[in-house]
């Protein structure tokens, strides 16, 4: 599984155990919406219920599904300025639903705002993979937070 993957599902079993161990045992409809985000083949009971010699057929639709697009990393973050510093994976543009995801949080959806290319000169957009750029985020961030699209 991609590194994406494996962040997203982790991080949302951690707060599910969290909540747990302390106490709390009800499932959070945001987990759920997390795990929905990833690209994943439908959820189902396998052959839990039923043997797979009379019932082979355990999902409804066969290939994968995604909600979100895995935009960029984090490479670093300026408290001072509410500035990160990004890796790009996918295009991101000026005005585009993203989220910030990191650990112990769902993701925290906002618009995007101002971006910089590496020398500092303002874009609209940061198209390439790879890619280098600085953008404002509303929200504190850490190395290795993970930007993604914000769809519905």
């Amino acid at each position: 599984k991609s590194a994406y993957y494996t962040a997203v599902v982790t991080n949302t079993y951690r707060m599910a155990i969290d909540a747990c161990l302390a106490g709390n045992f009800d499932i959070r409809s945001e987990w759920n919406d997390e795990l929905d985000s990833v690209s994943h083949r439908e959820y189902c009971t396998g052959y839990y219920f039923d043997d797979p010699g009379e019932n082979a057929q355990t999902v409804t639709y066969m290939g994968y599904l995604r909600e979100k697009a895995y935009i960029a990393t984090v490479l670093s973050y300026d408290v001072n300025t509410g500035e990160a510093k990004l890796q790009l994976k996918n295009k991101v543009s000026r005005g585009d639903a993203v989220e910030l995801l990191t650990p112990g949080k769902t993701g925290r959806r906002f618009v995007a705002g101002n971006m910089w290319n590496e020398e500092h000169e303002p874009i609209d957009a940061a198209p390439h993979p790879q890619q280098i750029f600085y953008a404002a985020l509303p929200f504190e961030a850490k190395e290795g937070d993970i930007l993604r699209s914000a769809r519905d």
